[in-house]
């Protein structure tokens, strides 16, 4: 399909993004917010890994059946309703008097930003050529690592300013609802979109593409790594640091959240080398891997500031392989727009499962064997999965 170019493009890209980074707060303040809530609540190591999960938990089984059937849809006005609905669940989350409807609220949330997912996929097929698209990948990941580092740099003076966790969540679901309003102001389907339009590629099924292109199999291996170890530490790390090196949730937070700060130009740069040097993407997901591992073991030995510094931010350029990853299904051969939107549903559902399995593994080991540290550098070593994802790529 050839999309013709337009300027536009990157005002519509903007307004999607715009709705795709408010997710960001949600997941990732869970880290610094979970002392609160923990003491709040009476939670138990075993339940904070089940909500330092539950975010993603929805999409590991809707995922890909959500993919097959909002392709179908509209897509800007699917993107804009499931932001809607994701940040007024958000609001239900603050008023949660519980662990169980806390847990679903959450769940719930994530379904409904899951769900455009898909309809992101498609407008950037509708807006972009496919030489852009990962450069694309790698300035929407280079603004996730700088909200998320935000995030964990300013969640602890802002649960300070504001008086607690649920006033936090409160105002990140109103954050969500200014994003759609946004995106509704601004967003427009692209030229690329053929209209009304009936073929091969509205019968395709989720089966069949996943059928086809086993492929994508392996390079999801990479999105259970790197997102399980990730998460496991964004969860555990900070109350880790403050019990066993005294490290303030301020500084934790701040520390941790370069590890998405290092994200930022790390994707950026492999997004615009990538798209010239395409030979060299296998090479540098097996650095990714290593480096994403090193990193978080170090992270386990020490509490000297300047160490963390350079070991959180080291481990963000480990990230670099984000873009190389979301691209992927892009350019599979022959692969049609809904095939397309099915195959990067899946590696997103395969990015949840390692979201949510991280943190309830570490908890679960923490709880069995007594020793968080020992949980947190078995997590560690899933990141190794990253680097496998090099030979489906080399592959292709």
């Amino acid at each position: 399909m050839q999309v013709s170019v337009s300027r536009y493009r990157w005002v519509a890209f903007g307004a999607m993004t715009f709705v795709g980074l408010n997710r960001v707060p949600v997941g990732v303040a869970l880290g610094i917010l979970l002392p609160g809530i923990s003491q709040e609540l009476g939670l138990s190591l075993v339940e904070q890994g089940w909500l330092g999960g539950a975010l993603n938990l929805g999409n590991i089984f809707v995922g890909v059946p959500a993919a097959w059937l909002v392709s179908r849809w509209n897509a800007r006005w699917v993107l804009g309703l499931s932001s809607a609905f994701s940040a007024l669940l958000t609001i239900v989350q603050a008023l949660a008097p519980s662990f169980l409807p806390l847990m679903a609220a959450r769940a719930l949330s994530g379904i409904a930003r899951d769900a455009n997912a898909p309809a992101r996929v498609i407008l950037v097929r509708q807006w972009f050529p496919l030489s852009e698209v990962v450069l694309t990948m790698g300035i929407f990941i280079a603004c996730v690592g700088v909200v998320e580092w935000l995030t964990f740099a300013l969640t602890p003076r802002l649960l300070n300013a504001v008086g607690g966790w649920r006033n936090v969540m409160m105002l990140f679901g109103a954050m969500g609802l200014v994003a759609t309003l946004v995106w509704l102001a601004l967003g427009r389907e692209g030229p690329g979109q053929d209209h009304g339009k009936q073929g091969p590629d509205d019968r395709v099924s989720p089966i069949t593409v996943l059928w086809r292109r086993k492929v994508l199999w392996v390079v999801a291996l990479s999105q259970i790594g790197g997102p399980g170890c990730w998460w496991a530490f964004g969860t555990f790390w900070p109350s880790y640091a403050l019990d066993r090196f005294h490290l303030p949730l301020e500084l934790s937070g701040f520390l941790f959240g370069l590890t998405s700060l290092g994200m930022a130009p790390a994707s950026l740069l492999t997004g615009w080398f990538s798209s010239r040097r395409p030979e060299w993407r296998p090479a540098l997901l097996v650095v990714c891997g290593l480096l994403l591992c090193l990193s978080s073991l170090g992270m386990l030995l020490t509490g000297n500031p300047v160490l963390l510094f350079a070991l959180c931010l080291g481990g963000g350029f480990g990230w670099a392989f984000v873009p190389i990853v979301t691209s992927f299904p892009y350019e599979l051969p022959t692969a049609t727009g809904r095939e397309v939107a099915i195959a990067s549903s899946f590696l997103m559902t395969t990015g949840s499962a390692g979201s949510v399995v991280g943190p309830v593994l570490a908890g679960w080991l923490a709880t069995t064997l007594g020793d968080m540290t020992l949980a947190l550098a078995i997590l560690a070593l899933f990141a190794l999965l990253v680097s496998v994802a090099a030979f489906a790529v080399r592959r292709t």
